[in-house]
């Protein structure tokens, strides 16, 4: 009971210095609130699974070892939901350069035959804004950060991935 109390004493810890963290940057009214407070939630998910892994790492054959197993399971899907197509676009578009114009400047990435395959992963040109197939090394970047979320329940907005819906 009393190792319940300190992990627990130790997660409120971390979301407290979040917290304040979070205080004093909205208080800033030219900060974008809505990526500050989506931050703000990622840090303290970060801060709990720091806590669950070191006590896992500290503690193996503890009576909450199955469950931080499963709450860091968890936390694994979560990232997978919360990965920005914007932050990786470097990998998505390796190598890529648009047909249409010659440029190789990305400006973001679109799924196109979700539902109704096959599934087509482009590139959105930020010169003349074709949208064209990306490299096969951008593929492969696609299936290793989103493979695991492609299916019919998934929605590629949400990872901020231009989708018509199809």
């Amino acid at each position: 009971m009393e190792r319940d109390a300190v992990l627990l004493g130790l997660v409120m810890s971390r979301t407290g210095a979040v917290c304040a963290m979070l205080e004093r940057m909205l208080a800033d009214p030219a900060v974008n609130h809505l990526a500050i407070t989506r931050m703000g939630l990622d840090f303290t998910l970060e801060a709990v699974v720091s806590v669950a892994r070191t006590r896992l790492q500290e503690q193996p054959d503890d009576e909450l070892a199955p469950a931080l197993r499963d709450f860091l399971e968890l936390s694994e899907r979560l990232a997978l939901l919360r990965r920005d197509a914007n932050l990786h676009l470097a990998a998505l578009a390796a190598d890529w350069r648009c047909p249409e114009c010659g440029q190789a400047v990305p400006e973001r990435m679109a799924v196109v035959g979700l539902r109704r395959g096959p599934l087509h992963v482009l590139v959105v040109c930020k010169a003349c804004s074709a949208r064209t197939e990306t490299t096969p090394e951008g593929r492969a970047a696609f299936e290793e950060l989103y493979g695991a979320l492609v299916g019919p329940r998934w929605n590629p907005r949400v990872n901020e991935l231009e989708w018509d819906g199809s």
